[in-house]
């Protein structure tokens, strides 16, 4: 009789670690709200004492900040966090595009799972952060896997630099307004990969990473970031 694969249950700790960061991604804990650890087990249904190994993992993370004597908040978001977030995601994306390329000759999968990430792209509504975040961060995070640098793979995903983009958007309350663009650009980002051009990829991603540190700059020009965005 063939061994069925049997698959592992989450841990409690594991269980409430996802539903916290998917909870402080969707907005439901904006930045600077409390994490309340008996109320979040309440919520969930579970004890106290994975909700605290959940919450301290997340703060190890970067989700969020111990302040002694008073408890453990959501990472606020300031506009010199956020602008030093994008410009390491641009770093990071530009520096790998030789490798991924190089990389992507002797990956037969490699085009496939882009093409297949791209098609996320459709059908995001204007304010539809989360699959946005979601679709973005999936797509970006092939890119950066397919450099195979485990270091740098490792700095992208703890960096959160999609996830902070998104966080502004929605604190903003700002639409998507270039969702309609972002299937066509990703497409061609791959059209781009798979032909080794290496510049014509790496001018798309400037292309890409600036349009939200130009964002930013609005936010902060026109005095959107009051009250939501510490400078």
């Amino acid at each position: 009789m063939a061994q069925e694969t049997i698959k592992k249950a989450p841990s409690l700790s594991e269980y409430a670690y996802e539903e916290i960061k998917h909870a402080i991604e969707r907005g439901v804990y904006p930045p600077g709200a409390k994490l309340i650890t008996q109320e979040i087990a309440d919520r969930l249904g579970i004890s106290r004492t994975p909700v605290v190994a959940a919450v301290n993992r997340l703060t190890a993370e970067g989700y969020a900040d111990a302040v002694p004597q008073h408890g453990i908040f959501v990472k606020k978001l300031s506009v010199k966090m956020i602008r030093d977030t994008l410009e390491l995601r641009l770093m990071i994306e530009l520096f790998s595009v030789d490798a991924v390329i190089r990389n992507m000759v002797f990956d037969s999968d490699a085009v496939q799972e882009l093409r297949s990430a791209v098609e996320g792209y459709q059908d995001i509504g204007p304010r539809d952060y989360d699959k946005a975040m979601k679709t973005e961060a999936n797509f970006h995070s092939i890119i950066i896997r397919l450099a195979q640098n485990a270091e740098i793979l490792r700095v992208y995903q703890s960096s959160r630099c999609i996830e902070t983009t998104y966080q502004m958007y929605r604190m903003a309350n700002m639409e998507l307004a270039t969702v309609q663009n972002a299937y066509q650009e990703h497409v061609r980002i791959v059209e781009l990969l798979e032909a080794g051009n290496q510049a014509g990829v790496k001018a798309l991603l400037e292309k890409h990473i600036q349009l939200p540190l130009n964002m930013l700059n609005w936010l902060v020009n026109t005095g959107r970031t009051t009250g939501t965005i510490s400078p």
